[in-house]
């Protein structure tokens, strides 16, 4: 906003997509621009750092208490830390399927955890992704809602069937697995 006028981007300007469906700002101001086609960064200057635009039907993104950006589509989370670049593709949590990731959170003890619509929850152990039970063990995939860091240390999770939502409280330590 600046004298009642308002600055537009699109794909013209530089922008990866016309669909924007989230924007975040990190520690040094800049905007990180998710669309339907990848993410972009305006710094000043608007610039496209992730360009997949055939597998975003879900998205999601954080801003970790350490600064690094997180990046989840269907295809790969991507890990940003300053100029390097971490890419985890979707095989390494399960050759056979997209990763559908409905949202990346931080709990309370810096863990990043990944939820996703059939393959469950991850935890990043600080190198991979470690898939956590959620009680529903049955070797079919499960269909999460929701997940919530309570602030006692339990992890809540919905999981939803044909019938209703169910919520199960789970503890997680990085002392116990």
């Amino acid at each position: 906003w600046a004298q009642g006028t308002w600055q537009a981007f699109t794909t013209a300007d530089g922008l990866v997509g016309n669909s924007i469906s989230g924007v975040m700002e990190d520690k040094d101001r800049n905007l990180w621009i998710q669309t339907n086609d990848g993410f972009s960064i305006y710094d000043g200057q608007l610039r496209t750092i992730l360009e997949e635009p055939q597998h975003y039907n879900y998205t999601t993104q954080l801003i970790a208490s350490d600064g690094s950006i997180w990046v989840a589509t269907d295809e790969a989370i991507t890990r940003y830390q300053g100029t390097k670049e971490t890419r985890y593709h979707r095989t390494e949590f399960n050759p056979r399927t997209w990763l559908f990731p409905i949202k990346l959170i931080e709990s309370a003890d810096g863990g990043i955890w990944l939820l996703t619509i059939w393959l469950g929850l991850f935890r990043f152990d600080g190198t991979k992704w470690e898939p956590i039970s959620t009680g529903e063990d049955s070797g079919e995939e499960v269909e999460l809602g929701s997940v919530f860091f309570a602030e006692d240390g339990s992890v809540w999770f919905i999981i939803s069937d044909q019938k209703a939502s169910l919520q199960f409280p789970v503890s997680y330590s990085s002392s116990t697995g």
